[in-house]
């Protein structure tokens, strides 16, 4: 039993043991650890993202997201990093992350 707000090393452990669990923890001295990397978009403030992306591969990318097609998504991504490789590298992050609503926002998708 974990009372809450749990504490995130209580829970972990409670899992350890529960399921005969080790975990490994990173050095907190490792280089970058606690550091998050965080990328912007930079797009002219009168261009908007959905005008760096032809509209089939912004249909194609809604798609994906809304059906949460993870492993299409990718693959479109890839495609978006010819056309601006900061915009696929955010839309990764959040693809990592599931976020499948923030993509979908990114891009501004529009039905016609």
């Amino acid at each position: 039993f974990i009372r809450k707000p749990f504490k995130e090393e209580e829970l972990f452990y409670k899992i350890g043991k529960h399921c005969s669990l080790e975990f490994i923890y990173e050095e907190k001295s490792a280089p970058g650890y606690g550091r998050m990397i965080q990328t912007e978009i930079k797009v002219d403030s009168d261009k908007r993202i959905s005008e760096l992306l032809p509209k089939s591969l912004r249909d194609e990318i809604h798609k994906a997201a809304s059906a949460g097609y993870g492993k299409k998504l990718k693959s479109l991504i890839d495609k978006v990093s010819k056309y601006n490789h900061e915009l696929a590298v955010q839309l990764s992050k959040h693809a990592a992350e599931y976020d499948y609503k923030k993509i979908i926002e990114l891009i501004k998708y529009e039905a016609d």
